[in-house]
């Protein structure tokens, strides 16, 4: 997993919904739905993550797939984050790739959902997140067999 370093703010319309971010969940799935500036938002995550999605280092645009944005902390536990550009990364796989597709062939955002425990999971913004990892020669990814039992009793928490 490559460590994203925001660089950006997210630009005026999103610092402008963050000026007073929702408080419910409900607020934060009606208010996302209508905000009007994620095509923009889009560029400036794709620029800051060299087209790459966050949790697979897929090129969407060179696997066929479209993207989404991704509220690293869900907007349905986290309202209050919805708009806030440090809990925001683009990720391979949109709703529409969805359809027809295997659960098992689901990753990524979609298929973390809501499922989120900051204890376990393994975030792109946390620059030591490519220690959890073992990229073999093959193009496998695997879990780093060198962890402190800390790390691997939440790692394997989070894969179970």
């Amino acid at each position: 997993m490559r460590y994203i370093t925001k660089t950006g703010n997210g630009g005026y319309h999103l610092n402008h919904a963050n000026n007073d971010p929702p408080k419910t969940s409900m607020q934060a799935v009606s208010r996302w739905s209508r905000f009007a500036y994620k095509t923009e938002l889009t560029n400036l995550l794709e620029t800051e993550q060299y087209g790459l999605c966050a949790y697979s280092e897929l090129r969407p645009d060179q696997s066929g797939l479209r993207q989404h944005i991704e509220h690293v902390q869900p907007k349905s536990a986290y309202p209050q984050r919805t708009f806030d550009y440090q809990n925001l990364v683009l990720c391979a796989l949109s709703h529409s790739d969805l359809s027809g597709r295997a659960k098992e062939d689901v990753f990524g955002g979609h298929a973390k959902l809501n499922d989120y425990d900051a204890n376990q999971f393994i975030s792109c913004l946390d620059a030591n997140c490519s220690h959890y990892f073992r990229y073999l020669s093959d193009g496998r990814v695997v879990p780093n067999n060198h962890l402190d039992t800390i790390e691997k009793t939440g790692w394997m928490n989070w894969i179970n």
